[in-house]
């Protein structure tokens, strides 16, 4: 197998990787390049990043309809069978590890679409399978020849912080049924001025990568991988584990001198399983009468200490409206006035409209959980 930081590819790469600008520059290409049809069905989990649920407005461009999915609705079995043939393609679309709260996602769902008649009773046709690993390739290895998604959406600056830089990684044989829309310099061979006539490159990658590749950044990726391959990609899971592990122990102890709890947290924490939650702790703090205090005073307090937190929404509304239990009017009605997840409207109604979300890493210690903790005892427990 060749091994690169998060990636296990076949030893004869059956795979493709074309540079992007971003994780959302390269599910932007995809959307755009995609064979949708007005028989087309785009299928997603609740708990995706904006820049995947965009995704349906370029399938509904083209006559395609969406759908968005629980976890329940994708429990069960199908009978194994072959690859259906037809001029109707489907895209399925989840994130191994949501970027909310870091709960992690079955890969089996991959090869349930792939091999089975599972998926044929959201719709008949080809199926696609899409997976938003920007969250989970930087304390996760994918092993792309266990779980064979057709598409990987990867952000290297996750990964080891620098370039700025993404990747869309695509099956060879998928290559072919993506169509390009346009070209530039680079992508194309050669065009005629006065017919629409134009080559693309033959490699797939060359193929989608207009103007000039951003080399200096790719050549960067090298001292990225060194580093983190020397640290171990099992290693780092197992460390950011253990760290999450205890911040999320030491929070749940929390109390106000009235006994109400001083947090609220999201995830799969409390099923201790690796499998199922990553290095995020997402959670929301309680006042000693059990309302919440908004988000936007805790970002305060936490820059008061030099401590970096995220608020907000992080892009992934369903998650979100989901851990705070928003319904769809709600969400029409509460978010009207706001100019983004993480703005200074934070409560309505005594509603949390976002939450605070600690990320762990490589390079994440001991000694930042602590100081995580004594954060909350210095401001938050009354």
């Amino acid at each position: 197998m060749c091994i690169l930081h998060g990636f296990k590819f076949p030893k004869r790469s059956s795979y493709s990787v074309i540079f992007t600008a971003s994780a959302t520059a390269s599910l932007r290409l995809l959307a755009e390049s995609f064979p949708w049809s007005s028989t087309s069905l785009y299928l997603y989990t609740r708990d995706n990043h904006n820049s995947v649920l965009g995704i349906r407005r370029w399938a509904t461009r083209y006559g395609a309809k969406f759908k968005m999915v629980e976890a329940t609705d994708l429990e069960g079995k199908g009978n194994r069978t072959k690859k259906i043939s037809s001029v109707t393609n489907h895209l399925f679309a989840f994130p191994p590890e949501e970027n909310f709260a870091g709960k992690k996602y079955p890969l089996d769902w991959i090869t349930k679409f792939q091999t089975t008649d599972f998926p044929q009773k959201f719709a008949r046709g080809n199926w696609y399978t899409l997976l938003d690993a920007a969250a989970f390739l930087p304390t996760n290895q994918l092993d792309l020849k266990k779980y064979p998604a057709d598409f990987v959406i990867c952000s290297f600056y996750k990964m080891f912080g620098f370039p700025n830089l993404g990747a869309l990684v695509v099956k060879n044989e998928v290559i072919p049924s993506l169509r390009k829309m346009g070209f530039s310099g680079g992508s194309v061979v050669m065009a005629t001025c006065s017919k629409d006539f134009a080559l693309l490159q033959p490699r797939g990658c060359s193929r989608f990568e207009d103007g000039t590749v951003p080399f200096l950044s790719i050549v960067a990726l090298h001292e990225g991988f060194k580093v983190l391959n020397e640290l171990g990609i099992k290693n780092i899971s197992r460390h950011t584990w253990c760290l999450t592990r205890e911040l999320y122990l030491r929070l749940t102890q929390f109390r106000h001198e009235n006994g109400r709890p001083v947090v609220k947290l999201y995830g799969n924490h409390n099923k201790n399983d690796p499998l199922t939650q990553g290095p995020i702790i997402a959670l929301n703090f309680l006042n000693n009468k059990g309302g919440y205090v908004g988000y936007n005073e805790v970002m305060k307090n936490a820059m008061n200490e030099n401590i970096q937190i995220r608020v907000g929404c992080f892009c992934n509304p369903g998650a979100c409206t989901r851990a705070n239990g928003l319904n769809d009017d709600q969400v029409e009605e509460y978010y009207q006035n706001k100019t983004s997840c993480h703005d200074s409207i934070d409560l309505i109604n005594g509603i949390p409209l976002g939450a605070v979300r600690v990320s762990l890493g490589a390079y994440s210690t001991m000694e930042d959980v602590e100081a995580f903790a004594a954060f909350v005892q210095k401001y938050f427990i009354q």
